[in-house]
């Protein structure tokens, strides 16, 4: 039987693969479906990730939004075993190193609530569940921000070939509203 951990591994291998096959161009894909997402009508802030090694490149989500007049915003990590914060960012103010391998605005920009939450995943099954790297870091800060912002949307973003069915999901695990592929939209139900 596969632990958690070896999924993890045998994932990371595989999104690597996926990245290098058709990385910018579906990053891009996935900026245009999510621009015309008519759940994002009502949304102000979208937090979103800086992208680390083969994730499917969040900044040109970003960019996207930033550019259609949307504030994004940063993580921040504040503790190990705390949710993340957010912080506004302008896509132009530097960025400094947030531990991890994670980059992050710096103290001199504003905390934010976001209205929508852009999820890193290594992969996903039929049902919104995510595999991630196994900090429980998303998990905690879906169910604190969720319990602040009902209507908070959570959206992952990935690969498709990312789509499994063993993603193991656990009690703790926080499902996703949505997941954007570079083919498709995947929409769950409570």
């Amino acid at each position: 039987m596969t632990t958690k951990k070896q999924l993890r591994t045998e994932l990371a291998a595989h999104r690597l693969e996926l990245k290098e096959q058709c990385g910018e161009d579906a990053a891009r894909r996935v900026a245009s479906q999510l621009l015309l997402l008519p759940e994002l009508e009502e949304a102000d802030i979208v937090a979103g990730y800086h992208t680390l090694g083969s994730e499917l490149d969040c900044l040109v989500s970003l960019s996207a939004l930033h550019a259609a007049h949307f504030r994004v915003a940063l993580p921040v990590i504040v503790a190990r075993d705390h949710a993340l914060k957010f912080r506004e960012w302008d896509m132009v103010h530097p960025l400094e190193d947030g531990g991890h391998g994670t980059r992050q605005p710096d103290h001199r920009c504003h905390e934010v609530m976001p209205d929508v939450m852009l999820v890193p995943l290594l992969a996903f099954d039929g049902d919104g569940h995510r595999l991630g790297y196994g900090g429980g870091f998303y998990d905690r800060t879906l169910h604190a921000y969720r319990s602040q912002n009902e209507e908070l949307l959570t959206i992952g973003l990935a690969f498709e070939g990312q789509r499994r069915d063993d993603v193991f999901a656990d009690v703790h695990d926080q499902p996703l509203d949505m997941i954007i592929t570079e083919e498709k939209i995947y929409r769950f139900d409570d």
